[in-house]
């Protein structure tokens, strides 16, 4: 299923930098209704905001990550998945780029 997806090159949405050109559309595996962007290579891009917290909706382990160009936050990396989401298909990408934050384009 994977394999067929579109790949995206993903901006930052406040200054328009680069992010990764190796995005793919994803869904938040806790809440399938949140659409974002992920990636499975270490963006050099962006860098971890303060600590670690627990996601919202699972009991995974996450830290924000902010474009370093302009310091906003664009994501987040999810640093330990709890066993729900593992649990659940998903393609191995841990960086992961909110919607709202990022432009997306093919």
């Amino acid at each position: 299923e994977y394999d067929r997806k579109q790949v995206y090159q993903i901006r930052c949405g406040h200054c328009d930098s680069i992010l990764t050109n190796r995005g793919m559309n994803a869904v938040l595996l806790s809440d399938r209704s949140v659409q974002l962007f992920s990636t499975d290579l270490v963006p050099n891009t962006v860098g971890f905001v303060q600590g670690d917290y627990s996601a919202a909706s699972c009991t995974c382990r996450v830290r924000d990550t902010a474009c370093l160009v302009c310091g906003n936050v664009v994501g987040y990396h999810v640093n330990v998945p709890c066993k729900v989401c593992l649990g659940q298909p998903n393609n191995g990408h841990y960086w992961m780029f909110r919607s709202a934050d990022i432009k997306a384009s093919q």
